[in-house]
Protein backbone atom coordinates (compact mmCIF):
# COMPACT_ATOMS: atom_id res chain seq x y z
CA UNK A 1 0.00 0.00 0.00
CA UNK A 2 2.73 2.25 0.76
CA UNK A 3 4.48 1.67 -2.67
CA UNK A 4 1.42 2.60 -4.50
CA UNK A 5 0.58 5.90 -2.04
CA UNK A 6 4.46 6.69 -2.86
CA UNK A 7 4.05 6.42 -6.87
CA UNK A 8 0.80 8.39 -6.39
CA UNK A 9 1.94 11.56 -5.24
CA UNK A 10 4.95 11.00 -7.49
CA UNK A 11 2.83 11.52 -10.98
CA UNK A 12 2.14 15.19 -11.71
CA UNK A 13 -1.28 16.84 -11.40
CA UNK A 14 -1.02 19.50 -14.08
CA UNK A 15 0.77 19.57 -17.34
CA UNK A 16 3.42 21.24 -16.17
CA UNK A 17 4.91 21.26 -12.37
CA UNK A 18 6.55 24.08 -10.91
CA UNK A 19 9.83 23.50 -8.72
CA UNK A 20 7.23 24.31 -5.48
CA UNK A 21 5.22 21.15 -6.69
CA UNK A 22 8.04 18.89 -7.05
CA UNK A 23 8.76 16.48 -4.15
CA UNK A 24 11.34 17.20 -1.36
CA UNK A 25 12.40 13.25 -1.14
CA UNK A 26 15.10 11.40 -2.80
CA UNK A 27 12.71 8.43 -3.33
CA UNK A 28 9.21 10.59 -4.53
CA UNK A 29 11.55 11.79 -7.23
CA UNK A 30 13.43 8.91 -8.72
CA UNK A 31 10.05 7.53 -8.58
CA UNK A 32 8.59 10.87 -10.74
CA UNK A 33 11.45 10.23 -13.30
CA UNK A 34 11.15 6.67 -13.37
CA UNK A 35 7.36 7.81 -13.83
CA UNK A 36 8.00 9.93 -17.11
CA UNK A 37 10.78 7.25 -18.76
CA UNK A 38 7.81 4.86 -18.83
CA UNK A 39 5.34 7.48 -20.20
CA UNK A 40 8.60 8.36 -22.99
CA UNK A 41 8.77 4.56 -23.48
CA UNK A 42 4.67 3.93 -24.14
CA UNK A 43 4.85 7.64 -26.39
CA UNK A 44 7.82 5.87 -28.14
CA UNK A 45 5.97 2.75 -28.65
CA UNK A 46 2.61 4.59 -29.81
CA UNK A 47 4.79 6.52 -32.40
CA UNK A 48 6.29 3.49 -34.09
CA UNK A 49 2.69 1.95 -34.17
CA UNK A 50 1.89 4.94 -36.25
CA UNK A 51 4.19 4.43 -39.27
CA UNK A 52 3.36 3.60 -42.12
CA UNK A 53 6.24 0.40 -42.23
CA UNK A 54 3.65 -1.09 -38.76
CA UNK A 55 1.19 -1.95 -41.29
CA UNK A 56 2.19 -4.54 -42.98
CA UNK A 57 1.31 -7.41 -42.08
CA UNK A 58 3.76 -9.35 -40.01
CA UNK A 59 4.17 -11.86 -42.75
CA UNK A 60 5.00 -9.92 -45.17
CA UNK A 61 7.22 -7.87 -42.88
CA UNK A 62 8.80 -11.08 -42.01
CA UNK A 63 9.80 -11.77 -45.50
CA UNK A 64 11.42 -8.24 -46.48
CA UNK A 65 13.51 -9.05 -43.10
CA UNK A 66 14.99 -12.34 -44.41
CA UNK A 67 15.36 -10.94 -47.99
CA UNK A 68 17.94 -8.42 -46.21
CA UNK A 69 19.47 -10.85 -43.73
CA UNK A 70 20.07 -13.29 -47.32
CA UNK A 71 21.80 -10.70 -49.01
CA UNK A 72 24.18 -9.46 -45.89
CA UNK A 73 24.82 -13.39 -45.05
CA UNK A 74 22.92 -15.09 -42.96
CA UNK A 75 26.04 -16.73 -41.68
CA UNK A 76 27.68 -13.72 -40.33
CA UNK A 77 25.23 -12.62 -38.42
CA UNK A 78 25.26 -8.45 -39.69
CA UNK A 79 21.64 -8.18 -40.16
CA UNK A 80 20.62 -8.88 -36.53
CA UNK A 81 21.52 -5.56 -36.33
CA UNK A 82 18.22 -4.79 -37.21
CA UNK A 83 16.76 -5.75 -34.41
CA UNK A 84 17.23 -2.92 -32.35
CA UNK A 85 15.24 -1.09 -34.27
CA UNK A 86 12.20 -1.25 -32.57
CA UNK A 87 10.38 -4.05 -29.91
CA UNK A 88 8.12 -5.22 -33.22
CA UNK A 89 11.36 -6.15 -35.21
CA UNK A 90 13.15 -7.71 -32.32
CA UNK A 91 9.77 -9.72 -31.85
CA UNK A 92 9.96 -10.65 -35.65
CA UNK A 93 13.27 -11.18 -36.00
CA UNK A 94 13.41 -13.88 -32.88
CA UNK A 95 10.44 -16.02 -34.34
CA UNK A 96 11.56 -16.46 -37.80
CA UNK A 97 13.48 -19.49 -36.69
CA UNK A 98 14.89 -20.43 -40.13
CA UNK A 99 17.23 -17.40 -40.16
CA UNK A 100 18.50 -18.31 -36.75
CA UNK A 101 19.46 -21.94 -38.69
CA UNK A 102 22.72 -20.83 -40.63
CA UNK A 103 25.63 -21.45 -37.92
CA UNK A 104 29.05 -20.75 -38.94
CA UNK A 105 31.67 -21.78 -35.98
CA UNK A 106 34.50 -20.54 -37.74
CA UNK A 107 33.55 -17.04 -37.14
CA UNK A 108 34.69 -17.10 -33.16
CA UNK A 109 36.70 -18.92 -31.08
CA UNK A 110 36.47 -21.03 -27.32
CA UNK A 111 33.31 -20.21 -25.18
CA UNK A 112 31.89 -17.89 -27.99
CA UNK A 113 31.69 -20.87 -30.21
CA UNK A 114 29.96 -22.75 -28.04
CA UNK A 115 27.87 -19.54 -26.92
CA UNK A 116 26.74 -18.86 -30.06
CA UNK A 117 25.85 -22.60 -31.21
CA UNK A 118 23.79 -22.98 -28.17
CA UNK A 119 21.99 -19.67 -28.52
CA UNK A 120 21.42 -20.18 -32.77
CA UNK A 121 20.38 -24.02 -31.96
CA UNK A 122 17.45 -22.67 -29.30
CA UNK A 123 16.53 -19.57 -31.09
CA UNK A 124 16.49 -21.96 -34.36
CA UNK A 125 13.63 -23.96 -32.93
CA UNK A 126 12.38 -27.00 -35.02
CA UNK A 127 14.34 -25.43 -38.51
CA UNK A 128 16.37 -27.59 -40.23
CA UNK A 129 20.05 -26.53 -39.68
CA UNK A 130 23.21 -25.88 -42.31
CA UNK A 131 26.34 -25.71 -40.16
CA UNK A 132 29.86 -24.88 -41.28
CA UNK A 133 32.72 -25.62 -38.88
CA UNK A 134 36.64 -25.80 -39.61
CA UNK A 135 37.65 -28.07 -36.40
CA UNK A 136 41.15 -27.64 -34.42
CA UNK A 137 39.82 -29.71 -31.46
CA UNK A 138 37.45 -32.94 -31.56
CA UNK A 139 35.53 -30.99 -28.26
CA UNK A 140 33.27 -29.87 -30.91
CA UNK A 141 32.44 -33.00 -32.73
CA UNK A 142 29.54 -33.77 -30.22
CA UNK A 143 28.04 -30.87 -29.76
CA UNK A 144 27.37 -30.66 -33.15
CA UNK A 145 26.26 -34.19 -33.77
CA UNK A 146 23.68 -33.77 -30.60
CA UNK A 147 21.55 -31.98 -33.38
CA UNK A 148 22.00 -34.34 -36.36
CA UNK A 149 18.62 -35.10 -36.70
CA UNK A 150 17.85 -31.37 -37.48
CA UNK A 151 21.50 -30.89 -39.52
CA UNK A 152 20.43 -30.36 -43.61
CA UNK A 153 23.77 -29.05 -44.49
CA UNK A 154 27.14 -29.93 -42.95
CA UNK A 155 30.63 -28.12 -44.15
CA UNK A 156 33.58 -28.96 -42.07
CA UNK A 157 37.04 -29.15 -42.48
CA UNK A 158 40.13 -28.14 -40.50
CA UNK A 159 43.08 -30.98 -38.94
CA UNK A 160 42.54 -33.80 -40.85
CA UNK A 161 42.38 -35.74 -37.39
CA UNK A 162 39.38 -33.87 -36.26
CA UNK A 163 38.01 -34.40 -39.32
CA UNK A 164 38.03 -38.12 -39.78
CA UNK A 165 37.06 -38.16 -35.78
CA UNK A 166 33.48 -36.96 -36.87
CA UNK A 167 33.23 -38.93 -39.76
CA UNK A 168 33.79 -42.17 -37.86
CA UNK A 169 31.00 -40.62 -35.74
CA UNK A 170 28.39 -39.98 -38.51
CA UNK A 171 27.20 -43.82 -38.39
CA UNK A 172 26.21 -43.34 -35.03
CA UNK A 173 24.09 -40.39 -35.76
CA UNK A 174 20.66 -39.86 -36.80
CA UNK A 175 20.59 -38.07 -40.21
CA UNK A 176 17.55 -38.10 -41.87
CA UNK A 177 17.25 -34.90 -43.55
CA UNK A 178 21.23 -34.41 -44.43
CA UNK A 179 20.91 -33.09 -48.02
CA UNK A 180 24.58 -31.95 -48.39
CA UNK A 181 28.13 -33.35 -46.80
CA UNK A 182 31.25 -31.22 -47.41
CA UNK A 183 34.31 -32.61 -45.59
CA UNK A 184 37.90 -31.41 -46.16
CA UNK A 185 40.53 -33.24 -44.48
CA UNK A 186 43.64 -32.00 -46.93
CA UNK A 187 44.93 -30.20 -43.67
CA UNK A 188 48.33 -32.02 -42.47
CA UNK A 189 47.04 -35.92 -41.41
CA UNK A 190 50.23 -36.69 -39.84
CA UNK A 191 48.54 -37.37 -36.46
CA UNK A 192 45.19 -39.55 -37.72
CA UNK A 193 45.73 -42.30 -35.76
CA UNK A 194 45.57 -45.24 -37.98
CA UNK A 195 42.62 -47.04 -36.46
CA UNK A 196 40.50 -44.10 -36.93
CA UNK A 197 40.76 -44.26 -41.19
CA UNK A 198 40.31 -42.10 -43.58
CA UNK A 199 37.45 -43.06 -45.34
CA UNK A 200 33.56 -42.57 -45.50
CA UNK A 201 32.19 -45.84 -43.51
CA UNK A 202 30.21 -48.15 -46.05
CA UNK A 203 27.65 -47.93 -43.71
CA UNK A 204 26.99 -44.51 -43.72
CA UNK A 205 26.47 -44.66 -47.50
CA UNK A 206 24.21 -47.98 -47.02
CA UNK A 207 20.59 -46.07 -46.16
CA UNK A 208 21.87 -44.17 -43.46
CA UNK A 209 21.63 -40.64 -45.61
CA UNK A 210 18.54 -41.18 -47.80
CA UNK A 211 18.04 -37.11 -48.85
CA UNK A 212 22.02 -36.94 -49.36
CA UNK A 213 22.15 -35.02 -52.68
CA UNK A 214 25.01 -32.83 -52.84
CA UNK A 215 28.78 -35.00 -51.54
CA UNK A 216 31.91 -32.51 -51.88
CA UNK A 217 35.08 -34.21 -50.14
CA UNK A 218 38.65 -33.76 -50.36
CA UNK A 219 41.21 -36.55 -49.32
CA UNK A 220 38.36 -38.41 -48.26
CA UNK A 221 38.09 -41.54 -49.50
CA UNK A 222 35.13 -43.31 -50.20
CA UNK A 223 33.41 -46.55 -51.63
CA UNK A 224 32.65 -45.55 -55.60
CA UNK A 225 30.38 -48.58 -55.82
CA UNK A 226 27.75 -47.28 -53.18
CA UNK A 227 27.81 -43.87 -54.23
CA UNK A 228 24.20 -42.85 -55.93
CA UNK A 229 21.26 -40.56 -56.18
CA UNK A 230 23.63 -37.78 -56.37
CA UNK A 231 23.08 -33.63 -58.17
CA UNK A 232 26.38 -32.30 -56.95
CA UNK A 233 29.87 -34.31 -56.88
CA UNK A 234 32.61 -32.77 -56.27
CA UNK A 235 35.39 -34.97 -55.35
CA UNK A 236 39.43 -34.49 -55.15
CA UNK A 237 41.68 -36.64 -53.95
CA UNK A 238 39.54 -39.02 -53.20
CA UNK A 239 40.22 -42.52 -53.99
CA UNK A 240 37.67 -45.47 -54.07
CA UNK A 241 38.05 -47.42 -50.71
CA UNK A 242 37.04 -50.74 -52.34
CA UNK A 243 39.47 -52.95 -53.57
CA UNK A 244 40.04 -51.82 -56.97
CA UNK A 245 40.26 -48.27 -58.53
CA UNK A 246 39.67 -48.64 -62.54
CA UNK A 247 38.03 -46.76 -64.94
CA UNK A 248 35.09 -48.83 -65.37
CA UNK A 249 34.83 -47.96 -61.50
CA UNK A 250 34.70 -44.68 -61.57
CA UNK A 251 31.83 -44.68 -64.74
CA UNK A 252 29.87 -46.78 -62.88
CA UNK A 253 29.65 -44.57 -60.29
CA UNK A 254 28.51 -41.83 -62.40
CA UNK A 255 26.41 -44.13 -64.05
CA UNK A 256 24.46 -44.51 -60.36
CA UNK A 257 24.08 -40.31 -60.48
CA UNK A 258 22.07 -39.87 -63.72
CA UNK A 259 20.53 -36.30 -62.05
CA UNK A 260 24.29 -34.54 -62.02
CA UNK A 261 24.14 -30.82 -61.89
CA UNK A 262 27.54 -29.94 -61.20
CA UNK A 263 30.32 -32.91 -61.36
CA UNK A 264 34.19 -31.69 -60.12
CA UNK A 265 36.83 -34.68 -60.77
CA UNK A 266 40.46 -32.95 -59.15
CA UNK A 267 43.12 -36.02 -58.81
CA UNK A 268 40.69 -39.01 -58.76
CA UNK A 269 40.19 -40.35 -62.30
CA UNK A 270 42.56 -43.62 -63.12
CA UNK A 271 44.06 -43.80 -66.12
CA UNK A 272 41.57 -46.29 -69.05
CA UNK A 273 43.22 -48.78 -70.59
CA UNK A 274 43.75 -47.67 -74.39
CA UNK A 275 42.84 -51.30 -75.85
CA UNK A 276 39.42 -51.57 -74.20
CA UNK A 277 36.21 -50.19 -74.86
CA UNK A 278 33.48 -48.78 -72.53
CA UNK A 279 29.98 -47.70 -72.23
CA UNK A 280 28.68 -44.22 -72.68
CA UNK A 281 27.53 -42.60 -69.26
CA UNK A 282 24.59 -40.02 -69.89
CA UNK A 283 24.23 -37.35 -67.32
CA UNK A 284 21.74 -35.34 -69.20
CA UNK A 285 20.71 -32.61 -66.65
CA UNK A 286 24.87 -31.90 -66.37
CA UNK A 287 25.05 -27.88 -66.35
CA UNK A 288 28.80 -27.64 -64.93
CA UNK A 289 32.40 -30.05 -65.39
CA UNK A 290 35.46 -29.40 -63.94
CA UNK A 291 38.26 -31.86 -64.62
CA UNK A 292 41.86 -31.79 -63.20
CA UNK A 293 44.08 -34.83 -63.98
CA UNK A 294 46.49 -35.89 -66.76
CA UNK A 295 45.52 -34.57 -70.16
CA UNK A 296 45.27 -38.49 -71.62
CA UNK A 297 42.62 -39.32 -68.57
CA UNK A 298 40.88 -35.81 -69.25
CA UNK A 299 40.28 -36.71 -72.97
CA UNK A 300 38.89 -40.30 -71.56
CA UNK A 301 36.29 -39.02 -69.72
CA UNK A 302 35.16 -36.65 -72.11
CA UNK A 303 34.91 -39.15 -74.43
CA UNK A 304 32.73 -41.59 -72.69
CA UNK A 305 30.33 -38.91 -71.15
CA UNK A 306 27.16 -38.04 -72.68
CA UNK A 307 26.22 -34.47 -71.74
CA UNK A 308 24.26 -31.54 -73.14
CA UNK A 309 25.62 -29.19 -75.84
CA UNK A 310 24.83 -26.82 -73.09
CA UNK A 311 27.35 -28.21 -70.17
CA UNK A 312 29.93 -25.74 -69.13
CA UNK A 313 33.46 -27.62 -69.21
CA UNK A 314 36.43 -26.15 -66.85
CA UNK A 315 39.54 -27.88 -68.03
CA UNK A 316 42.34 -28.16 -65.76
CA UNK A 317 44.36 -30.83 -67.61
CA UNK A 318 48.39 -31.69 -66.44
CA UNK A 319 50.38 -32.37 -69.32
CA UNK A 320 50.00 -29.71 -71.86
CA UNK A 321 53.02 -27.70 -72.48
CA UNK A 322 53.07 -27.34 -76.38
CA UNK A 323 51.03 -27.74 -79.64
CA UNK A 324 51.38 -31.29 -80.49
CA UNK A 325 50.05 -32.24 -76.64
CA UNK A 326 46.81 -30.19 -76.98
CA UNK A 327 45.66 -31.72 -80.16
CA UNK A 328 44.03 -34.96 -79.09
CA UNK A 329 42.17 -33.26 -76.34
CA UNK A 330 40.45 -30.46 -79.10
CA UNK A 331 39.08 -33.10 -80.87
CA UNK A 332 36.17 -34.02 -78.06
CA UNK A 333 35.93 -30.19 -76.79
CA UNK A 334 35.58 -29.17 -80.75
CA UNK A 335 32.69 -31.39 -80.89
CA UNK A 336 31.04 -30.01 -78.00
CA UNK A 337 31.16 -26.54 -78.68
CA UNK A 338 30.19 -27.19 -82.15
CA UNK A 339 27.23 -29.22 -81.36
CA UNK A 340 23.54 -28.08 -82.45
CA UNK A 341 22.46 -25.79 -79.69
CA UNK A 342 25.41 -24.92 -77.89
CA UNK A 343 25.82 -21.16 -77.11
CA UNK A 344 28.01 -18.69 -78.69
CA UNK A 345 30.78 -17.22 -77.10
CA UNK A 346 30.70 -13.47 -76.76
CA UNK A 347 33.70 -12.82 -74.69
CA UNK A 348 37.18 -14.54 -74.52
CA UNK A 349 39.14 -13.56 -71.45
CA UNK A 350 42.79 -14.65 -70.95
CA UNK A 351 44.85 -15.33 -67.53
CA UNK A 352 48.43 -15.44 -68.17
CA UNK A 353 50.57 -15.57 -64.81
CA UNK A 354 53.86 -16.87 -65.21
CA UNK A 355 53.38 -20.97 -64.85
CA UNK A 356 50.04 -21.06 -67.05
CA UNK A 357 47.92 -19.87 -69.39
CA UNK A 358 43.81 -19.81 -69.31
CA UNK A 359 41.10 -18.90 -71.82
CA UNK A 360 37.72 -18.95 -70.75
CA UNK A 361 34.82 -18.40 -73.08
CA UNK A 362 32.21 -16.35 -71.92
CA UNK A 363 28.21 -16.40 -73.42
CA UNK A 364 28.00 -12.67 -71.43
CA UNK A 365 29.59 -9.46 -72.41
CA UNK A 366 29.11 -8.84 -68.65
CA UNK A 367 32.57 -8.53 -67.12
CA UNK A 368 33.60 -11.95 -65.32
CA UNK A 369 33.76 -12.23 -61.58
CA UNK A 370 36.35 -15.26 -60.36
CA UNK A 371 35.69 -18.37 -61.42
CA UNK A 372 35.29 -19.78 -58.41
CA UNK A 373 32.09 -18.37 -57.91
CA UNK A 374 29.21 -20.15 -58.84
CA UNK A 375 27.45 -17.28 -60.49
CA UNK A 376 29.89 -17.12 -63.02
CA UNK A 377 29.84 -20.72 -63.43
CA UNK A 378 26.49 -19.79 -65.77
CA UNK A 379 28.39 -17.70 -67.66
CA UNK A 380 31.25 -20.06 -69.14
CA UNK A 381 31.23 -21.98 -72.11
CA UNK A 382 34.21 -23.77 -71.74
CA UNK A 383 37.69 -22.59 -69.78
CA UNK A 384 40.68 -24.83 -71.11
CA UNK A 385 44.32 -24.26 -69.33
CA UNK A 386 47.73 -25.31 -70.14
CA UNK A 387 51.24 -24.95 -69.17
CA UNK A 388 53.41 -23.80 -72.56
CA UNK A 389 57.14 -24.93 -72.00
CA UNK A 390 57.68 -21.29 -73.29
CA UNK A 391 55.86 -18.00 -74.25
CA UNK A 392 57.36 -18.54 -77.55
CA UNK A 393 54.99 -22.04 -77.67
CA UNK A 394 51.64 -20.06 -76.46
CA UNK A 395 50.94 -18.67 -79.54
CA UNK A 396 50.48 -21.95 -81.49
CA UNK A 397 48.83 -23.55 -78.85
CA UNK A 398 46.49 -20.37 -78.86
CA UNK A 399 46.01 -21.15 -82.67
CA UNK A 400 44.72 -24.66 -82.38
CA UNK A 401 42.23 -23.92 -79.49
CA UNK A 402 40.88 -20.90 -81.52
CA UNK A 403 40.54 -22.89 -84.40
CA UNK A 404 38.49 -25.31 -82.31
CA UNK A 405 36.19 -23.69 -80.38
CA UNK A 406 33.63 -21.35 -82.37
CA UNK A 407 34.80 -17.63 -82.04
CA UNK A 408 32.78 -16.39 -85.12
CA UNK A 409 30.78 -14.14 -82.26
CA UNK A 410 33.14 -12.87 -79.31
CA UNK A 411 33.34 -9.30 -79.83
CA UNK A 412 34.96 -8.73 -76.27
CA UNK A 413 38.63 -9.25 -74.96
CA UNK A 414 38.70 -9.34 -71.25
CA UNK A 415 42.82 -9.28 -71.12
CA UNK A 416 43.08 -7.86 -67.22
CA UNK A 417 44.62 -11.10 -65.85
CA UNK A 418 47.20 -11.42 -69.34
CA UNK A 419 50.38 -10.18 -67.00
CA UNK A 420 52.55 -11.93 -68.77
CA UNK A 421 51.33 -12.43 -72.50
CA UNK A 422 53.62 -11.20 -75.00
CA UNK A 423 53.38 -9.37 -78.02
CA UNK A 424 53.23 -12.10 -80.24
CA UNK A 425 50.61 -13.67 -78.24
CA UNK A 426 48.40 -10.88 -77.98
CA UNK A 427 49.52 -10.25 -81.92
CA UNK A 428 47.97 -14.29 -82.63
CA UNK A 429 44.81 -13.92 -80.20
CA UNK A 430 44.09 -10.96 -82.29
CA UNK A 431 44.22 -12.40 -85.60
CA UNK A 432 42.53 -15.32 -85.18
CA UNK A 433 39.49 -13.59 -83.48
CA UNK A 434 39.08 -10.60 -85.80
CA UNK A 435 35.72 -9.39 -84.31
CA UNK A 436 36.76 -8.38 -81.09
CA UNK A 437 36.31 -4.46 -80.69
CA UNK A 438 35.80 -3.99 -77.07
CA UNK A 439 39.36 -4.95 -75.19
CA UNK A 440 39.79 -4.82 -70.94
CA UNK A 441 43.05 -4.46 -69.69
CA UNK A 442 44.75 -3.24 -66.21
CA UNK A 443 47.89 -1.96 -65.67
CA UNK A 444 50.30 -4.67 -66.08
CA UNK A 445 53.02 -5.29 -68.17
CA UNK A 446 50.75 -7.63 -70.51
CA UNK A 447 48.52 -5.08 -71.13
CA UNK A 448 51.22 -3.08 -72.24
CA UNK A 449 52.40 -5.71 -74.56
CA UNK A 450 48.54 -5.92 -76.00
CA UNK A 451 48.65 -1.95 -76.71
CA UNK A 452 51.93 -3.09 -78.80
CA UNK A 453 50.43 -6.03 -80.49
CA UNK A 454 47.40 -3.43 -82.15
CA UNK A 455 49.79 -1.06 -82.76
CA UNK A 456 52.60 -3.64 -84.82
CA UNK A 457 48.91 -4.78 -86.72
CA UNK A 458 47.96 -1.14 -87.71
CA UNK A 459 51.57 -0.70 -89.34
CA UNK A 460 51.40 -4.58 -90.62
CA UNK A 461 48.20 -2.90 -92.62
CA UNK A 462 49.80 -0.39 -93.76
CA UNK A 463 52.56 -2.00 -95.06
CA UNK A 464 50.54 -4.37 -96.88
CA UNK A 465 48.60 -1.06 -98.18
CA UNK A 466 45.56 -3.30 -97.51
CA UNK A 467 42.86 -0.55 -96.74
CA UNK A 468 39.76 -3.30 -96.38
CA UNK A 469 42.13 -5.74 -93.88
CA UNK A 470 40.46 -6.33 -90.63
CA UNK A 471 44.13 -4.24 -88.89
CA UNK A 472 42.94 -1.32 -90.59
CA UNK A 473 39.97 -0.93 -87.99
CA UNK A 474 40.35 -0.29 -84.85
CA UNK A 475 38.52 -0.90 -81.72
CA UNK A 476 35.21 0.65 -80.22
CA UNK A 477 36.33 0.62 -76.84
CA UNK A 478 39.80 0.27 -74.59
CA UNK A 479 39.31 0.37 -71.22
CA UNK A 480 42.34 0.09 -68.71
CA UNK A 481 42.26 0.30 -65.39
CA UNK A 482 45.30 2.09 -63.67
CA UNK A 483 46.53 2.50 -60.19
CA UNK A 484 49.23 3.28 -57.85
CA UNK A 485 52.48 1.48 -58.43
CA UNK A 486 56.05 0.76 -56.48
CA UNK A 487 58.49 3.70 -56.75
CA UNK A 488 60.47 3.04 -59.83
CA UNK A 489 58.17 0.83 -61.25
CA UNK A 490 58.34 2.16 -65.13
CA UNK A 491 54.93 -0.27 -66.06
CA UNK A 492 52.39 2.52 -66.24
CA UNK A 493 54.57 5.12 -68.22
CA UNK A 494 55.86 2.00 -70.76
CA UNK A 495 51.86 1.83 -71.23
CA UNK A 496 51.53 5.63 -71.82
CA UNK A 497 54.43 5.22 -74.44
CA UNK A 498 53.10 2.26 -76.23
CA UNK A 499 49.50 3.88 -76.41
CA UNK A 500 50.57 7.12 -77.69
CA UNK A 501 52.78 4.98 -80.53
CA UNK A 502 49.46 2.97 -81.07
CA UNK A 503 47.13 6.24 -81.34
CA UNK A 504 49.33 8.17 -83.44
CA UNK A 505 50.24 4.96 -86.33
CA UNK A 506 46.35 4.74 -85.71
CA UNK A 507 45.90 8.76 -86.87
CA UNK A 508 48.31 7.93 -89.72
CA UNK A 509 46.63 5.29 -91.00
CA UNK A 510 43.13 7.32 -91.00
CA UNK A 511 45.25 9.96 -92.79
CA UNK A 512 46.46 7.84 -95.37
CA UNK A 513 43.59 6.23 -96.46
CA UNK A 514 39.72 7.89 -97.43
CA UNK A 515 36.74 7.52 -94.71
CA UNK A 516 35.17 4.97 -96.63
CA UNK A 517 37.91 3.08 -96.74
CA UNK A 518 39.27 3.15 -93.53
CA UNK A 519 36.23 1.21 -91.46
CA UNK A 520 35.38 1.98 -87.86
CA UNK A 521 33.53 4.63 -86.10
CA UNK A 522 34.51 6.72 -83.48
CA UNK A 523 35.77 5.02 -80.46
CA UNK A 524 36.51 5.40 -76.79
CA UNK A 525 39.50 5.20 -74.47
CA UNK A 526 38.57 4.62 -71.52
CA UNK A 527 40.57 5.48 -67.88
CA UNK A 528 39.27 3.42 -64.83
CA UNK A 529 41.71 5.65 -62.26
CA UNK A 530 40.09 5.58 -59.10
CA UNK A 531 43.12 7.49 -57.27
CA UNK A 532 43.95 9.29 -60.07
CA UNK A 533 47.18 8.18 -60.67
CA UNK A 534 47.20 10.54 -63.84
CA UNK A 535 46.60 13.61 -62.63
CA UNK A 536 49.71 15.80 -62.57
CA UNK A 537 52.66 15.18 -64.38
CA UNK A 538 50.64 12.25 -66.98
CA UNK A 539 48.15 14.74 -67.66
CA UNK A 540 50.50 15.88 -70.54
CA UNK A 541 50.33 12.30 -72.22
CA UNK A 542 46.16 12.79 -71.97
CA UNK A 543 46.37 15.75 -73.72
CA UNK A 544 48.33 14.31 -76.73
CA UNK A 545 45.86 11.87 -76.69
CA UNK A 546 42.97 14.14 -77.29
CA UNK A 547 44.69 15.45 -79.99
CA UNK A 548 45.38 12.21 -81.51
CA UNK A 549 41.56 10.76 -80.80
CA UNK A 550 38.49 10.79 -83.74
CA UNK A 551 36.15 10.12 -80.08
CA UNK A 552 36.26 10.56 -76.80
CA UNK A 553 38.44 9.72 -73.80
CA UNK A 554 36.80 9.27 -70.63
CA UNK A 555 38.54 9.60 -67.21
CA UNK A 556 36.58 7.94 -64.28
CA UNK A 557 33.47 7.68 -66.78
CA UNK A 558 33.63 11.49 -67.20
CA UNK A 559 34.71 13.22 -70.76
CA UNK A 560 38.16 14.40 -70.82
CA UNK A 561 38.70 17.69 -72.38
CA UNK A 562 41.74 19.66 -71.65
CA UNK A 563 40.27 23.16 -72.07
CA UNK A 564 37.34 21.63 -69.61
CA UNK A 565 39.76 20.41 -67.38
CA UNK A 566 41.97 23.86 -66.99
CA UNK A 567 39.10 25.80 -66.19
CA UNK A 568 38.31 22.80 -63.55
CA UNK A 569 41.61 23.44 -62.08
CA UNK A 570 41.51 27.41 -62.50
CA UNK A 571 38.34 27.07 -60.10
CA UNK A 572 39.04 25.28 -58.07
CA UNK A 573 42.89 27.14 -57.19
CA UNK A 574 40.14 30.19 -56.62
CA UNK A 575 38.06 28.59 -54.20
CA UNK A 576 41.32 27.12 -52.29
CA UNK A 577 42.91 30.92 -52.16
CA UNK A 578 39.78 32.36 -51.16
CA UNK A 579 39.67 29.90 -48.43
CA UNK A 580 42.98 30.46 -47.38
CA UNK A 581 42.19 34.15 -47.16
CA UNK A 582 39.03 33.84 -45.39
CA UNK A 583 41.13 32.13 -42.28
CA UNK A 584 44.20 33.95 -42.92
CA UNK A 585 45.92 31.33 -43.77
CA UNK A 586 49.52 32.64 -45.63
CA UNK A 587 50.35 29.85 -48.44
Amino acid sequence: MSDNKEESTARPTTGIQTEESLPNSAVEIDALIQWHYDQISILKAKRNALAPIRRLPNELMTRIITIYASESDLFKLRWTNIMFVCQHWHALILAAQPLWAYIDLGLSEGNLSLTRLFAQIKRSGVAPLTIKTTLFEEFYIDCILDNSARIQELVVDGLAKCVFALVAKLPESSLPILASLSLNASGSDDDVPDDLGRSLPETLLEGRLPNLRELNLECVTLPWSLVSGLTVMSLTQCPNSSSSQTFPDLLDMLRSCPDLHILKLELVCPTPNPDDSYAVVDLPALNWLQLRDPADVCEALLKHLRIPSHTAIHLLPDGLRTASDIRDILIPLRKHTRAPGAPTPVMLKIDRPPAYCMLSFLKTTTLPAPLDDSDNKTDVTLSLNCHPSSEAMLPQMLTQILNAVPCEGITHLYGRMGYNAGVETWRSLLALVPSIDHIYLRLNTGAVNCIEALRAQLAEAAAADNPHSRASRHIRLLHIQVFRMDAGDTTLVDLLTALEGYLDELRRRRDAVSNDAFEGPEWNLEFDDARYVLAGPHEERLKRFFALMKGDILWNREIYDPVERQKQLERIEADRQALFAEYNIEI
